[in-house]
């Protein structure tokens, strides 16, 4: 899968899979140890030492803090089929890159304009996920600046919609990161990571 191809090229990335129902995590959890992949759950305050692979944040409220420890986003729901996307704004604003497959339908215009401003990348599956986040990953002056602006910038009619927030740039281990608001379903339905 996409961890596994990704974690030849950067050995210390550390997944970070956010399901939408914090009741989902056990199960996330299950197909990790069914892989042999070294995973943390957040709700057992389990720690991420240095070989856990996925961090599995499966909590409610928190979804700011892990916006703020990553640089990039994967968000739920826009790769399966037709279930509409999660909305990416509180990552925008955040500074966080958005990558987004073509499920989107719920907040196409959102989409759009982050695309049209650099602050989000289309991908159509597995492939084009694994292509993208190592380019989504490397440092680009434009977000440092977003970093430092929020997405206020970037989304100029969606001003109403965001509020600022303070930036903050993460450590080394967890820019490497990636975050999901939900592990894709083709993720759980084929159980490989």
């Amino acid at each position: 899968g996409v961890h596994e191809r990704l974690r030849a090229e950067f050995p210390d990335l550390l997944t970070i899979i956010a399901p939408r129902h914090a009741t989902r995590g056990r199960q996330i959890a299950q197909i990790a140890e069914r892989l042999g992949v070294p995973m943390a759950l957040r709700s057992q305050n389990e720690a991420i030492g240095s070989g856990t692979q996925v961090y599995i944040a499966d909590t409610m409220g928190e979804m700011g803090l892990f916006y703020r420890l990553t640089s990039i986003v994967l968000m739920g729901k826009s790769l399966g089929a037709a279930q509409g996307g999660q909305n990416p704004i509180e990552p925008a604003k955040l500074g966080v890159t958005v990558l987004y497959g073509p499920q989107v339908g719920n907040f196409i215009d959102v989409y759009h304009d982050l695309a049209a401003a650099q602050g989000a990348v289309s991908v159509s599956g597995e492939a084009a996920l694994t292509q993208a986040l190592p380019r989504a990953a490397s440092p680009m002056p434009w977000r440092r600046s977003r970093r430092k602006a929020g997405a206020r910038p970037l989304l100029p009619s969606r001003n109403r919609e965001m509020s600022k927030s303070s930036n903050r740039w993460a450590s080394p281990r967890w820019l490497a990161s990636m975050a999901m608001l939900a592990a894709p379903a083709a993720w759980a339905q084929s159980a490989r990571l």
